[in-house]
């Protein structure tokens, strides 16, 4: 005897198949390996069709391929479009070039065709991470822009690697004119900040800071506002603090302990 839910419930009807899960399974793959596969290419194709009208999609697709779009808008649209060339699920370093000034920006995927569409949608949205990219393509327009796979990788290990050597090859770092703003690959390492943006990180980070009351080993207590200042200060362990903090800790760091203002008040 097995229990109820070994066995599927029926669509509409209140009952169950009289076959458990498991032989259900096995005859349903039974009887598709049994079809031959003009049957199994002919039903994927209608699936594709129902669920390309459903969206209120074209089924035209370019040089032969079935193109999925995701979405009805024609950004989408465009973007799978430039990317047609590129094969599905294909790892490797792509490169963004700008056909009226010859100026690239080089990266690097493990699934080229989703990083393209990431960098299309960030780049019509204005937030594009590289401003200098973000610039010409708002100056130029998507049409001055194309996107080719310089190499494919199937070793994801030395993808950095040959991303780095394309870098230094095709002069893709901002200070000799590309688009990427680090001269190295898989990092943000060299990447100048404005006056204006280290003012705003401090703004976040004194934003962010909870005040806590820390006691010292000889009984006295004292309200810091800022806990990771204060550890350095001391050559305390932030973590351990704020385990303390949080109840996670019951004996005291170096004599130390501590608490949030909130819950001290509360």
């Amino acid at each position: 005897m097995l229990p109820l839910d070994n066995f599927y419930l029926l669509r509409g009807v209140n009952r169950r198949v009289s076959a458990c899960r498991s032989c259900t399974r096995r005859k349903l793959k039974e009887n598709y390996d049994a079809l031959p596969k003009e049957e199994h290419q002919a039903r994927n194709r209608k699936a594709y069709e129902r669920r390309k009208q459903k969206q209120g999609l074209s089924l035209d697709a370019p040089d032969g391929l079935l193109h999925i779009a995701v979405t009805r808008d024609e950004v989408k649209t465009a973007a799978l479009k430039a990317i047609g060339h590129v094969p599905f699920r294909i790892s490797g370093v792509y490169a963004i070039r700008n056909l009226k000034t010859g100026q690239v920006y080089v990266g690097s995927a493990h699934d080229v065709r989703s990083r393209w569409g990431t960098h299309f949608w960030r780049l019509n949205q204005g937030n594009h991470h590289s401003p200098r990219l973000q610039r010409a393509w708002n100056r130029d327009g998507a049409e001055c822009f194309q996107f080719d796979l310089l190499e494919a990788i199937s070793d994801r290990s030395i993808l950095i690697l040959v991303e780095q050597a394309w870098i230094d090859f095709l002069h893709a770092f901002a200070v000799h004119g590309g688009y990427n703003v680090s001269a190295t690959a898989g990092s943000t390492a060299g990447r100048p900040s404005s006056e204006k943006q280290k003012q705003v990180a401090r703004q976040r980070a004194l934003a962010s800071a909870r005040p806590y009351r820390v006691t010292w080993p000889d009984g006295r207590t004292e309200t810091v506002p800022n806990l990771r200042v204060f550890c350095e200060q001391q050559g305390l362990h932030q973590s351990a603090m704020r385990k303390l903090a949080a109840g996670k800790q019951t004996a005291p760091h170096r004599g130390f302990r501590c608490a949030r203002v909130s819950d001290v008040s509360g």
